[in-house]
C-alpha cells in the first residue's frame, strides 16, 4: 500500500515537473525577442522626396516705349488687362504733336538748306561731300520721325498695341514721359509650361539635367476645375534646369511640363509632388536600413541568425557581422560585406546582443 502511494506520489511529482518545465520555457519563450529575419538582396537604391512645387507659365515680355517727350500721357487700358494687337494702348495731347512735327520739319528744312549752301562754300570739296553727308543722315531719320509723327496726329494722338498679351506694366496716367521711357510692358503666353520646385543639398545634389523624374502629383482638382476634390496622377518629367544657392543650400529645379492634364492646370498652382530617385547602379547586398547598428558612417554591424540545440529543441539565436556602408537612401542601405544566403534579422521587438536567443515572427523558437 505504501509503495503504491510513493508510486503515485513520484508519478505526480514528475508531472508536476514536466509541467513546470513546459510553463517556465513557454514564459522563457515569450520573453524572447520577436523578430523579422530576411538576407541581402541585389537592387537600385530609391527613394522617394516630397516638395512643393508650383506651375509656371512661360511668357514672352514685350516692352513698349515712348520715343518722344510729352507732357503727359493718358493711359487707355488698366494694368492687368488683356490686350490685342493693334488695340488703343495710350493717348497724348494732339497739339503737342503737332507743335513736335512741326520743329522736326523745320530743323529738316534747315538742314536741306544747309546742303544747297554747301555748295557754294570755299572749301575742300571732300569736306563739303562728308558734311552734306552727314546732313543728308540727319535728314533721313528727321523724316522717319516727321512721317511717325504726321501718322500719331492723323490718329488724334492715340497709340495703339504693337503686341497681343497681358499688360503687366503700366505708367500711371497724367504723367510726364521721356523719350526712351519704357511705359508698358505686355506679356504674351508662349504656350510652355514648367514644373518648379525646390529641395535641400542633400537631396537635390543626387539629381542632374536631363534626368527622368517620376513625379506623384496629389493635389486639389481646384487647380483644373474649381472644385475641392484631391487628385493623384504620376507623370514622369524631365530636369531642364537646375540652379544651386550655396548660402542657402538649395537646389532650384525646373522642368518642362508635357502632359495634357498639367498643361491645363493655372498658372501659380501649387502642388505637392513626389520624385523618384533611382541609382544608376545596381549593388549585390542591399538590406533594410534599420537592420544595421552603425558605429559610424562608413561602419556597422548586422546581426546574424543562428541555431542551436536545447533540451526542449532547436534554438534561434543572433551574432554581430561586421558590415562596411556603400551607400543608403531612405530605408535601403547597400553595404560591402557579403553575406551570401546568411539570414539576419531585419527588425525586432526588442534590443539584441551577441548570442541573444530569439524568435521568429511567424514561427519557429
Amino acid at each position: 500500500m505504501n509503495k503504491k502511494i510513493i508510486t503515485g506520489c513520484l508519478i505526480v511529482f514528475f508531472i508536476l515537473m514536466l509541467v513546470a518545465g513546459i510553463v517556465a520555457e513557454n514564459i522563457y519563450y515569450d520573453s524572447l525577442p520577436e523578430v523579422i529575419i530576411g538576407s541581402a538582396s541585389n537592387e537600385h537604391l530609391q527613394a522617394l522626396y516630397p516638395a512643393r512645387a508650383s506651375i509656371i507659365y512661360e511668357r514672352q515680355k514685350y516692352p513698349l516705349y515712348i520715343d518722344w517727350d510729352f507732357t503727359s500721357i493718358t493711359p487707355l487700358q488698366k494694368n492687368g488687362a488683356s490686350i490685342e494687337e493693334g488695340m488703343p494702348i495710350y493717348s497724348v495731347k494732339k497739339t503737342e504733336v503737332e507743335l513736335m512735327k512741326n520743329r522736326l520739319e523745320l530743323i529738316a528744312f534747315d538742314l536741306k538748306a544747309q546742303n544747297d549752301e554747301l555748295l557754294n562754300e570755299n572749301m575742300p570739296s571732300e569736306r563739303i561731300n562728308l558734311r552734306r553727308k552727314i546732313n543728308q543722315m540727319e535728314i533721313e531719320e528727321l523724316e522717319n520721325e516727321i512721317a511717325a509723327l504726321k501718322v500719331l496726329f492723323e490718329n488724334d494722338g492715340i497709340i495703339y498695341s504693337p503686341h497681343e498679351g497681358i499688360i503687366t506694366f503700366f505708367v500711371a496716367g497724367d504723367t510726364p514721359v521721356r523719350s526712351g521711357k519704357e511705359i508698358a510692358v505686355i506679356e504674351k503666353d508662349t504656350g510652355m509650361r514648367f514644373l518648379n520646385w525646390q529641395m535641400p543639398a542633400e537631396e537635390g545634389h543626387l539629381f542632374g539635367v536631363g534626368n527622368a523624374i517620376e513625379t506623384t502629383l496629389i493635389s486639389s482638382e481646384m487647380a483644373w476645375y474649381g472644385t475641392l476634390e484631391d487628385k493623384e496622377e504620376t507623370h514622369t518629367l524631365y530636369i531642364g534646369n537646375i540652379e544651386y544657392f550655396p548660402q542657402t543650400r538649395i537646389y532650384d529645379f525646373t522642368a518642362e511640363i508635357r502632359d495634357t492634364i498639367l498643361l491645363n492646370m493655372k498658372d501659380g498652382a501649387q502642388t505637392t509632388i513626389y520624385c523618384r530617385y533611382i541609382s544608376e547602379k545596381s549593388y549585390d547586398n542591399v538590406i533594410p536600413t534599420g537592420a544595421i547598428v552603425f558605429e559610424s558612417e562608413t561602419r556597422g554591424f548586422v546581426f546574424a541568425l543562428g541555431s542551436r540545440q536545447r533540451i526542449y529543441g532547436q534554438e534561434y539565436f543572433v551574432t554581430p557581422y561586421a558590415v562596411e556602408i556603400i551607400n543608403s537612401l531612405e530605408d535601403k542601405t547597400a553595404i560591402t560585406s557579403i553575406l551570401g544566403d546568411q539570414e539576419i534579422v531585419l527588425a525586432s521587438d526588442k534590443p539584441l546582443a551577441a548570442d541573444k536567443a530569439v524568435k521568429i515572427a511567424g514561427g519557429g523558437q
